[in-house]
C-alpha cells in the first residue's frame, strides 16, 4: 500500500475518503481497490523486517533494563 493510501486509511473515521483522496491527488476507487488487494511480496517481507525489528528493540530495552546498562 502507497504512503498516500496508509494516511487516508489511518484517517479515514476523522475526514472522509474522497476529501483526502481529492487533496492527495488519488482517486477513491484506487484507495478502495487497494484496500481489497493482498499485500505484494516486497510489502510483506518489509513488514516481517519490520516486526523482527521492533521484536529485538523491545528484548534489548527489558535486557539493558535488568543489567542496568545502556546498551
Amino acid at each position: 500500500m502507497t504512503t498516500k493510501y496508509a494516511v487516508i486509511a489511518a484517517h479515514r473515521v476523522e475526514y472522509a475518503v474522497t476529501l483526502m483522496c481529492g487533496a492527495l491527488g488519488v482517486s477513491p476507487s484506487g484507495f478502495h481497490a487497494a484496500q481489497r488487494r493482498p499485500p505484494s511480496p516486497r510489502a510483506a517481507a518489509d513488514e516481517a523486517v519490520r516486526v523482527a525489528c521492533i521484536g529485538n528493540f523491545g528484548r534489548r530495552a527489558r535486557a539493558s533494563r535488568r543489567s542496568g546498562s545502556h546498551a
